[in-house]
């Protein structure tokens, strides 16, 4: 979806905060530019889990997670350390450790960040909320992030230059959809 919001609408803002601001095509070589370094250490498919903030950070790091082709595993910061490990071991996934993004950005001898395209495959790994007991692990791929997407904006059209708060946590699918 970035490479092609970078094709199709290179200046447009894909992200802003009172720090940050980048337009589609920035966010593209930011990706594109992105060391290996930690990445190197995983492969395609794998599940990678971090406990995203609503900041750029996050965003940034979703996004690397997706290019490389591992599943993002958004978790809340919220959850206690037994349960963010009971839920590691539960989907199988590897923790990112929250300033990945930035010590990446301090290497920049390191090989770029590989590109997988397959819209496809799993992408994320999202937590149910848990009304019933035990939240559930529900796999998405970006294909239905993207349907989604699509479906809001059928509903409530955006027009260059609108803004959509990003006020949902990461960890929530609604959250994720804001930035997909």
């Amino acid at each position: 979806p970035i490479h092609s919001a970078a094709l199709e609408h290179p200046e447009q803002l894909a992200y802003e905060d009172a720090h940050t601001q980048l337009t589609y095509h920035e966010l593209q070589h930011v990706l594109e530019s992105l060391p290996s370094d930690p990445w190197a250490v995983l492969d395609a498919g794998e599940h990678v889990a971090w406990c995203p903030g609503n900041d750029a950070a996050a965003f940034m790091t979703f996004w690397a997670i997706v290019r490389h082709g591992c599943v993002a595993c958004p978790i809340s910061h919220r959850f206690p350390n037994s349960t963010r490990e009971q839920i590691l071991e539960r989907i199988n996934a590897r923790w990112l450790p929250s300033d990945a993004i930035q010590r990446a950005a301090n290497h920049s001898t390191s090989p770029s960040l590989p590109f997988n395209s397959d819209l496809q495959r799993p992408s994320t790994i999202i937590l149910s909320s848990g009304s019933t007991g035990t939240p559930k692990a529900i796999v998405h791929n970006m294909v239905a992030h993207i349907a989604s997407a699509e479906g809001a904006a059928t509903n409530m059209p955006m027009l260059p230059g609108d803004r959509w708060l990003w006020s949902l946590p990461l960890c929530h699918v609604s959250g994720l959809s804001i930035i997909v």
